[in-house]
């Protein structure tokens, strides 16, 4: 958190009673302390809001919301079950869209983000959460029609995504299924039909490979 958030937040809440939660903007940096990006946000309706943390980046994040306490007991808190570790801020804020929850951006950048190889992120088990995080999204998507327009970028992302961190891992094997999916979910994904052309050559190349290495 950086200087001055609490107090211009704060008082951009006590200035409109109407608005249930602000938020601002950040910045990332390295563990060395360079800086990545600065990330900007705006104000936007809820159905664009939902739409982009579908699809990219959200115009919001948990490092920069501020909102009232009666506001965040009404949405029901935190989801509990320890299965979408790292995607529970991201179900809070889908409850708290999808509730009609007011918000409005407050320009300033008021956090730092860090990023370095211990970050969860980048873990098997964020990756695994994915799987938990869509059927979660899928249930709640049963009772909310702007979620359900949403729900199948939402299932491209976390499959390409997850596609994405098997590559990393130099496994196209377990890659290709998962493309796959996130075409399934949204044919329009251009990303998709790359990655997954990779993943079938890097997969054709290294079968190739292992058969025509000499024996010893």
């Amino acid at each position: 958190m950086l200087p001055r958030r609490l107090s211009v937040q704060a008082a951009a809440l006590r200035e409109n009673s109407e608005i249930d939660a602000v938020y601002s903007d950040y910045e990332r940096r390295d563990e060395n302390g360079g800086l990545i990006d600065v990330f900007i946000s705006r104000q936007a309706s809820r159905e664009e809001m939902l739409h982009r943390l579908a699809t990219s980046t959200g115009l919001f994040s948990i490092q920069t919301l501020l909102m009232r306490k009666r506001t965040f007991d009404q949405v029901g808190g935190l989801f509990p079950d320890d299965r979408i570790t790292g995607f529970d801020d991201a179900e809070f804020f889908i409850r708290l869209l999808i509730s009609g929850g007011r918000l409005r951006y407050v320009p300033g950048v008021f956090a730092r983000w860090i990023s370095h190889s211990s970050n969860y992120s980048k873990s098997a088990r964020f990756h695994e959460a994915r799987l938990f995080w869509i059927e979660r999204l899928t249930f709640l998507a049963a009772e909310h029609e702007i979620l359900k327009r949403e729900l199948p970028f939402f299932k491209a992302h976390n499959y390409f995504m997850r596609g994405i961190f098997f590559l990393g891992e130099n496994n196209p094997e377990k890659a290709m299924p998962e493309f796959a999916k996130a075409l399934k979910a949204d044919w329009l994904n251009v990303n998709s039909y790359y990655l997954l052309g990779k993943s079938v050559v890097w997969r054709v190349v290294s079968s190739l490979f292992k058969h025509t290495r000499p024996h010893k």
